[in-house]
């Protein structure tokens, strides 16, 4: 029995709307981190996969992860600084794998994928006056389009980069928030800034101009947007 044109119309929408309210409620689903040994994916590139630690930082729902993180064995800070806004932009901080469809802190969908995470700083240019209480951003940028870890990238770059692909041509991004307090168990999840979702971190940092071995901690927005 063939449907009519309207029905099959109504009945397109209703699954529409039934995928979104999946989708919707993925995002909203409550996560949990846990951490462990993984490698890296095998869409990471040798060069990239040479500069991460083996440990996996994994945010998970009750369906599975969600994602999973691998951040690099050192990263380079500014000397004498401390939290998100010591990582000079462009520094490659590691690698994501996201396994359930996500919202960035401009409320997009971030799309199935891995993905290489690069500092990114929020343009002073009026536009976005207001939209974040901190300026530092992880970008990211798909793994295919990013294999040289050591690469130099400026703003342009890596926002041309890190919205390739997506309708909304905007970068892909998660806000970075400083700890509270670098004390106690990482990583853990904790409460940021208006309301945001983060992920704790403690992670190993070396100072520029010097081999001093240090920590930085920054907490990663997970869930939470912006004044759009």
């Amino acid at each position: 029995m063939y449907l009519p044109v309207r029905r099959k119309s109504f009945l397109t929408v209703l699954a529409a709307c039934l995928v979104l309210l999946l989708r919707m409620a993925a995002s909203a689903a409550p996560l949990t981190v846990e951490k462990g040994e993984k490698a890296p994916p095998a869409e990471v590139s040798d060069s990239v996969r040479a500069i991460l630690t083996k440990e996996v930082v994994c945010l998970k729902t009750g369906e599975g992860p969600a994602f999973e993180f691998w951040f690099r064995d050192a990263i380079p800070v500014a000397a004498g600084k401390s939290g998100p806004d010591a990582i000079k932009e462009g520094t490659m901080l590691g690698v994501v794998q996201v396994h359930q469809p996500r919202r960035d802190f401009k409320d997009n969908e971030i799309t199935k994928g891995v993905y290489t995470l690069r500092i990114g700083l929020q343009p002073q240019d009026g536009n976005h006056m207001g939209t974040s209480p901190f300026a530092t951003f992880a970008l990211l940028i798909p793994a295919n389009l990013d294999k040289d870890a050591n690469a130099v990238m400026d703003h342009d770059q890596l926002a041309k980069l890190s919205m390739e692909g997506t309708p909304e041509k905007h970068p892909r991004n998660l806000n970075l928030q400083p700890v509270e307090s670098p004390e106690g168990e990482f990583p853990r999840l904790g409460d940021g800034a208006e309301g945001a979702k983060n992920l704790l971190l403690k992670l190993p940092a070396k100072a520029e101009g010097s081999n001093e071995n240090t920590t930085i901690a920054l907490g990663v927005v997970y869930e939470g947007t912006g004044h759009l």
